[in-house]
């Protein structure tokens, strides 16, 4: 007997004028090689074309109440909150990766912190959830986390786990 595949196959959407480059750059923050785009101007313009398409395939790739990095940089109205930096380890002029500090005085920990704010509740706190998101967040009877995490956040792919990850 043929056994018929019937998982729906999500399409990428088309590359337009992006290159794999400017790709990684706006999805993970990835400039390596240096250049990806003229000017940090070209980046935000390319961010704002393609950002519907962009975030759609992130979290195809990554689930639900996830963003890219050129989310954060361009688009997310505010850093996200520490909720707790006991031995203070971060370090301000490092800018920021994915909403958080991007240097610390040394590796972070999940017993020595900082932690912030998931992705999922900085989301719900700003009102920025995306429609399937607020239908997770309100058809969940389980107690979410509050979400802390301890230095960067992990980005999991494992796709047994998607549904039941708390980001």
């Amino acid at each position: 007997m043929t056994r018929v595949n019937r998982r729906i196959r999500a399409r990428r959407p088309a590359q337009s004028d992006l290159t794999a480059l400017q790709r990684l750059h706006l999805l993970h923050g990835l400039d390596l090689p240096p250049g990806a785009f003229e000017s940090p101007e070209a980046g935000r313009e390319a961010w704002e074309r393609h950002a519907a398409a962009l975030i759609s395939e992130y979290i195809r790739e990554r689930g639900l109440f996830r963003r890219p990095w050129a989310w954060w940089h361009y688009t997310a109205p505010e850093p996200r909150r520490c909720l707790a930096d006991p031995e203070g380890m971060i370090i301000s002029r490092g800018g920021f990766y994915f909403g958080m500090p991007g240097m610390f005085s040394r590796p972070p920990g999940p017993e020595a912190g900082p932690w912030f704010e998931s992705t999922r509740a900085y989301l719900l706190r700003c009102g920025l959830p995306l429609t399937a998101e607020e239908r997770r967040a309100r058809r969940s009877a389980e107690e979410f986390p509050e979400g802390a995490y301890p230095g960067q956040e992990e980005q999991k792919n494992d796709r047994r786990k998607r549904g039941h990850e708390f980001a």
